[in-house]
């Protein structure tokens, strides 16, 4: 089942009230995302450098990456690799 991407707006917003310590209630109430895409969104973040605890906040590209946990695992494996054919001399 795949994941709903979720806008970089609200990822920005879910770091920041995390950085400004609003609980994870909080958080749901405030942006209607469920529990488990703010705690999939925090901890890539943290992952990618994100310091919650930082001041001034500081939220950067990288804090905001969205893919799967897949993707960040392990690069994707080439379905069917084209191998060259060899060269055969006619002579």
């Amino acid at each position: 089942m795949a994941r709903n991407a979720v806008d970089i707006k609200a990822r920005i917003i879910v770091l920041a009230l995390k950085a400004n310590g609003s609980s994870q209630a909080e958080i749901i109430e405030l942006t209607g995302l469920s529990k488990s895409t703010i705690k999939r969104i925090c901890a890539r973040a943290v992952r990618q450098g994100f310091d919650p605890e930082k001041r001034p906040i500081e939220i950067s590209d990288s804090h905001l990456v969205e893919g799967t946990s897949a993707d960040e695992a392990s690069p994707k494996k080439q379905q069917n690799p084209v191998e060259p054919k060899p060269e055969h001399d006619s002579e």
